[in-house]
């Protein structure tokens, strides 16, 4: 599915000054990125963890069990998938916040596969799939969309998000609007 990000859209979060532009729990949601309103072709803007759209965050607190293995979050199950070493996919999955979780994945510890940058998209498929199907709770949330694009407001990640220039791939964003997608096909049938 192709985004037009040159859509009219508010600009990203801003950030406090010597901070890095990463959600956490205990970030608040810009009032840019809330809904606002009823409009039905305003895009969705998620980034936080806060507001309605907050499930949509690798970072929010919505476990998932994938092969047997409880992941506290979506982050430190796809940081996981970085790395062969076993001890050290368990040091991730064991740390206490999605944040320590992507650290730890970012860092020059973590000896990444090969091939990750071939499979990442796929692997952030599989988790947000596994997202949806134990947390039923947020397929009804993401419904709630409608047909609005669906955009992860990430003023640093212009892969996953729509990065500073408002211009990125948004692929986070765009996995959320297939699933939608699926799931509405699903129940129309």
């Amino acid at each position: 599915m192709d985004l037009n990000l040159s859509l009219r859209l508010p600009p990203p979060p801003k950030m406090d000054k010597g901070k890095r532009a990463i959600p956490s729990e205990s970030s608040t949601a810009s009032k840019k990125t809330r809904p606002s309103g009823d409009d039905a072709t305003e895009p969705v803007l998620f980034y936080t963890t806060k507001g309605p759209w907050g499930f949509m965050s690798n970072f929010s607190r919505h476990a998932v069990v994938i092969d047997g293995i409880k992941y506290p979050t979506s982050e430190h199950y796809y940081q996981c998938q970085k790395t062969s070493s076993s001890a050290f996919r368990e040091r991730i999955r064991l740390a206490s916040k999605p944040m320590d979780a992507a650290r730890l994945g970012r860092s020059k510890e973590c000896q990444k596969i090969p091939d990750w940058d071939d499979k990442k998209i796929s692997v952030m498929e599989k988790v947000l799939r596994a997202k949806l199907k134990q947390n039923p709770e947020l397929l009804t949330a993401l419904l709630k969309s409608g047909d609005r694009p669906l955009i992860e407001a990430s003023s640093i990640d212009p892969f996953w998000g729509w990065g500073a220039k408002k211009d990125g791939h948004n692929h986070l964003g765009k996995l959320w609007m297939k699933l939608r997608e699926e799931h509405k096909q699903a129940v129309s049938v």
